[in-house]
Parts: C-alpha cells; sequence; structure tokens
C-alpha cells in the first residue's frame, strides 16, 4: 500500500516537473518567436534595434538602441527619425489585444530619446486615402519621458529644437476615421526651446515651459523673438515698409487652462499674466508703402478665428515699448517710449452669446517718455462689428521730451509744459469722432530747416503766433478744445489710427477748427 502510494507520487511529480519543464521550454520558444517577430516586424518599417527583450511573466517588453526611419516615396518626400536608448513596455493587456484588437499597456518609460520631424513642403505630394487600422485603440495607463531631444527640420535645415521630459496618464489614441487623442493628465516640461534664425524674417527662443494638466497651468519663462537682419536691412528683405520687432517676455502664465478643450479646438482660460515685456519696433517710411489689402479692425479678426477663445483676465504688468520711425524724406529716426506699461483685458470671448457683455475692455496706464504720466480705457466690440471707444489722458511732461518726434516733422520744442491732455472718441473701420482738450503753458515751437540745423524764422514767429494766446502772459495756463474726426487708413494697424485720431485733435485745438464738432 505504502510502495503503491510512493509510486504514484513519483508519478505524479514526474509528470508535474515535465509540464514545468515543458512550459518552460514553450515560454522560451514562446519569448524567442515574439522577440524574433518583434525584430523583422521593425525591420520591415525600416527600423532596427541592438535588442529586444519579451517577458510573459511581467508582460513587459524592453527595447534597446531603437532607431527608425520613415519611408519616402514618390508621393512622400517627409523622413522623420526617431531614436531612444532604452524603452520600456510594462504590463501588456494581451485579453484585450486579442479580442478588441486594442494595444494596452500599463507603463512607458522612454529614456534619451531622438525625434526629428521632416516639415518639408512636397510639390507633388499626393494625399492617400486612409486604410483601415490593424489596431482600434492605443492605450497607456502611464507615459514617461526622459530627455527627448525633439528636432524639427525643414528642406534639410533645423527649424526648431527641444528637450522634453514628462509624465501622462491614461494615454489613448482612437483610430478610426478620425484619429482622437486624450490624456488624463499630464506634467511636461519642455526647455531649450530653439527656433532657427536660419531662414525666415524672425528666429526666437524659450528657456523654460511647463505645462500641468492637474494645477490647470502653463508656465512660461523667458521668450525671445529675434529679428533675422539688421533694423536698416530688415525691410529691405521684403522691398516695402515693414515693422521689425524685438520682443522679449520673461513670463507668461496661463492659469485655469481647460486642457480637455484644447482637443475640441477651444483655448479656455480664467487668466493670462505677461510679466515685464520689452517690445521694441522700427519701420523705415523711406521704403515704398505697397500694402493694397485691407487690414480689420483687431475684434473683425478676432471673431472669426476657427479656434474658440474664452479669457476671462488677461494682464500685463510693469512692460516698456519702444516705437522708432525713419520718417520719408527725413535724414534722423524719431522714437518715442512707453515705460512701466500696466494693463488689463477684461474679457475675452470670440463666441459671445446674446445675454453677455459685447465689450471687452482694456485699461492701460505707463509713462510716456518716462516722465508723462498716460492713462487710457478702451472699449472693444466682442461681436467685431459696433462701435470702439477711447477715452484717456496724458499729463505732466515737458514739450521738449517729444523733440525726437518732433524732429521729424521739421519741429523743435523750445520750451513748455503739458498739464494735461484728455481725450474720447469712437471709431469704426472708417472714421473716429471724438474731442480732445489740452492744457499747456509756456509753449515756444521753433521750425527747422530740412538740414535740421538752423531755425526758418518767419514760420517759427507764425506758428507762435497760433500756440501762445498772449505773450504778455505767456507761462499762462492755455485750455483749448479740439476736434477729433480722421478718417482711416484701412492699409495700415490700429495703433496708426489711434495716432492720427489724436493728432487731428492736437491739430483742430492748435488752429481753434471746430467746425466739425459733435
Amino acid at each position: 500500500m505504502k510502495s503503491g502510494r510512493k509510486r504514484k507520487l513519483v508519478i505524479a511529480s514526474i509528470w508535474l516537473t515535465g509540464g514545468i519543464v515543458l512550459l518552460l521550454v514553450a515560454g522560451v520558444l514562446a519569448t524567442n518567436y515574439l522577440e524574433r517577430a518583434l525584430i523583422d516586424g521593425l525591420s520591415k518599417q525600416n527600423g532596427k534595434a541592438s535588442s529586444i527583450t519579451v517577458n510573459l511573466l511581467t508582460r513587459s517588453i524592453r527595447v534597446a538602441g531603437l532607431e527608425w526611419n520613415s519611408e519616402t516615396d514618390s508621393t512622400n518626400h517627409k523622413r522623420h527619425v526617431l531614436k531612444a536608448k532604452s524603452i520600456s513596455l510594462n504590463g501588456a493587456n494581451i485579453n484585450q489585444l486579442l479580442r478588441n484588437k486594442s494595444v494596452r499597456f500599463h507603463e512607458l518609460i522612454i529614456d534619451s530619446g531622438y525625434l526629428n520631424i521632416d516639415n518639408s513642403k512636397s510639390k507633388d505630394s499626393i494625399r492617400q486615402s486612409r486604410t483601415d487600422p490593424t489596431y482600434n485603440e492605443f492605450q497607456i495607463k502611464n507615459i514617461q519621458l526622459n530627455n527627448i531631444e525633439l528636432h524639427i527640420t525643414s528642406d534639410s535645415i533645423e527649424s526648431a529644437s527641444a528637450q522634453v521630459n514628462g509624465l501622462l496618464t491614461d494615454f489613448k489614441v482612437k483610430l478610426d476615421s478620425s484619429t482622437i487623442y486624450s490624456a488624463q493628465t499630464g506634467e511636461l516640461l519642455i526647455e531649450k526651446i530653439q527656433v532657427s534664425r536660419f531662414s525666415g524674417m524672425y528666429g526666437g527662443s524659450v528657456s523654460r515651459l511647463l505645462i500641468s494638466t492637474a494645477n490647470q497651468t502653463v508656465e512660461i519663462d523667458s521668450i525671445l523673438l529675434i529679428p533675422n537682419y539688421d533694423k536698416y536691412d530688415f525691410a529691405h528683405q521684403t522691398g516695402e515698409q515693414t515693422a521689425r520687432l524685438n520682443l522679449s517676455v520673461p513670463r507668461l502664465v496661463i492659469k485655469g487652462l481647460q486642457f480637455e478643450k484644447l482637443f475640441e479646438k477651444s483655448i479656455i482660460a480664467s487668466r493670462v499674466e505677461i510679466h515685464s515685456f520689452d517690445l521694441y519696433s522700427f519701420k523705415d517710411k523711406r521704403l515704398p508703402f505697397l500694402r493694397k489689402k485691407p487690414i480689420p479692425l483687431p475684434m473683425a479678426s478676432f471673431v472669426k478665428l476657427p479656434w474658440f477663445i474664452s479669457l476671462d483676465t488677461t494682464i500685463i504688468t510693469n512692460s516698456h515699448i519702444s516705437i522708432e520711425e525713419f520718417p520719408e524724406g527725413g535724414i534722423t529716426t524719431g522714437i518715442i517710449t512707453f515705460d512701466n506699461v500696466n494693463a488689463s483685458f477684461t474679457p475675452l470671448n470670440n463666441r459671445i452669446k446674446n445675454n453677455e457683455n459685447p465689450y471687452s475692455t482694456l485699461h492701460a496706464t505707463g509713462l510716456i517718455m518716462g516722465t508723462g504720466k498716460i492713462i487710457a480705457d478702451f472699449q472693444l466690440p466682442l461681436d467685431g462689428k459696433s462701435v470702439y471707444k477711447a477715452t484717456g489722458s496724458v499729463s505732466n511732461i515737458s514739450f521738449t521730451e517729444f523733440n525726437d518726434i518732433l524732429k521729424t516733422a521739421d519741429l523743435r520744442a523750445e520750451s513748455g509744459q503739458l498739464n494735461n491732455l484728455t481725450f474720447n472718441f469712437s471709431y469704426n473701420d472708417e472714421r473716429s469722432q471724438g474731442n480732445l482738450e489740452i492744457d499747456y503753458e509756456d509753449l515756444r515751437i521753433a521750425v527747422l530747416n530740412k538740414n535740421k540745423n538752423s531755425t526758418h524764422t518767419v514760420k517759427t514767429i507764425l506758428i507762435n503766433a497760433v500756440v501762445r494766446s498772449n505773450k504778455n502772459q505767456a507761462r499762462a495756463p492755455i485750455k483749448r478744445m479740439g476736434v477729433i474726426a480722421a478718417e482711416r487708413n484701412q492699409q495700415k494697424f490700429l495703433f496708426n489710427f489711434w495716432w492720427i485720431s489724436l493728432l487731428d485733435g492736437l491739430k483742430s485745438a492748435m488752429t481753434g477748427n471746430t467746425s466739425e464738432a459733435i
């Protein structure tokens, strides 16, 4: 009896051991088969790897030394390159793969990757019809990116680059008639963003871009927009008057951003903060003005954007603007500066409903030429059609501060103090209408000859007879009212319209012509 039981135990042990051995052998064979299949499949797709390791127990795949190139043919001249020191895919869901053609992994880790995207334009590209995808969905619970180099090239020239680190959760790609991407949360740090200066009119850089879906924030540090040509050569590249811009933004923050709406072509955020930007604009007006196409007022273009944009509050703090121009027929440039610029937009929405505020308000303050205080409010119609409104004041500045600008009009202020200038006008795409009031004292103007070095005596006497109401009381304050009634040059931008409207009011106040008063 005992010997029979012992014999059965021995036989059972042999069968069990044999089964385990068979399973191990089958596992090794299956693993080898899968590894070879992956290597062969990768090779057929223009890829290779130094090694691929499959572990059936942990349902994981390890790829080392991955290299892949997209195919090129007569209809696709683009060539994308992907490299990675190592890729780990963990926790494969075999059941979903077999039953639903859904590729699902618990974790994807990419270390020391390199991705080059060829953005070259193909002259004879033919749009090919979509083929039915082999799989319906790709889903990965966690994606970790470590030191990924991103490069974008165009016609063999690198146009942009960046370094990416981050973590995405619940990443999904649905493959059907329209591919849909989604992710539950994400933390991405993109650094060393460079936009090449080898082509085009501008290059630029961003030192750091931090995206956090959990906090609903985007933080951008050290934005630079850099022209690729010096200020006198820039417009010669286009052959016409073109503003050349230098822009530096130390910090830009977006708060309350609804990331899930981005997949619906909607940008919805509670607050945008732009800190301490520095903008320099230069225009050489000696070149021909060739623009023929009308430029819509800003809100008319805003409402036509294909994306829905809703920003509750936009804040600009402690910024600086310099505008320099070389006048037609002049011999030197003039410059006007705005310091300590602070502004707020509330709200911005290009799809307003009937019960919503029809206007966005821009409130701005600053210092003109470093001393004069500016306060301005602009009402911008969110329907893009209604009348625009502008009110504000400039106060406490010496007229001599404007000599850099006045010399472009062959004028120079010898003395004078602007106590206060207020303006109130409305405007549309065709004209502006309103009024201006100026309070000044001791103003003395010299009219310059064309060489800018000497004064024109007769013209100087005449202009001072206009701006000085009583030469025996030269220092007494003078208050004058003027009418704003300017026509818009629709080939120029809004800032030009504001400027000529104010100049029209000043001309009216100084000459006493108020016949067009509203």
